[in-house]
């Protein structure tokens, strides 16, 4: 029978990465499914502008589609930075600092504010606001749904960047010892 030994500090730090990035992920993977319930509940359905068109590329048939894939792309770069400190800790036992515990919290918090912030400002914008503010040509709304998001982002990716800075820190320490 294996013995399990209790994780050093950075353990726990990659365990801590690899639960949220995996929650994170498949909430992403949830969040797939709106599309499917927006054509169903009549979003497609809606009248859309000439201006939509231009820009259906940039514009997702559906509005959760942004958030979604950033959920699942960052959900994914959490579980790599999990395996990334698991690899780490079994060379080196230091305690996680400040700069890598404020990593993860940035991370989340931005990916969680990521999805609050597509669909609250959507659901607002469009019920309260403007009704199909985001199939017709209604810029100020969709800029500050569009920002509101890209600042979203902006946190976890300040997080991401701290968290890799850790770990080339780490990585290069254990080079250098070979």
């Amino acid at each position: 029978m294996a013995t399990i030994s209790a994780p050093n500090a950075l353990g726990i730090l990659s365990l801590r990465y690899l639960r949220w990035g995996s929650k994170l992920f498949i909430t992403g993977l949830v969040l797939q499914l709106v599309p499917i319930a927006h054509y169903i509940v009549g979003g497609a359905g809606r009248p859309v502008g000439d201006k939509f068109y231009e820009q259906v590329i940039l514009w997702f048939g559906c509005p959760a589609e942004l958030a979604a894939l950033i959920l699942m792309v960052g959900g994914l770069s959490l579980f790599a930075i999990g395996f990334c400190y698991s690899t780490v800790s079994r060379s080196i036992d230091r305690s996680v600092t400040g700069r890598e515990q404020l990593a993860l919290k940035l991370c989340v918090t931005g990916l969680v504010a990521e999805v609050l912030a597509g669909a609250l400002l959507y659901l607002v914008f469009d019920f309260l606001v403007y009704t199909n503010f985001y199939f017709e040509p209604h810029e100020p709304e969709r800029t500050i749904w569009l920002v509101a998001q890209l600042a979203a982002f902006s946190i976890y990716f300040v997080g991401v960047i701290l968290a890799l800075g850790s770990v080339k820190r780490d990585v290069t320490a254990l080079l250098s010892n070979r």
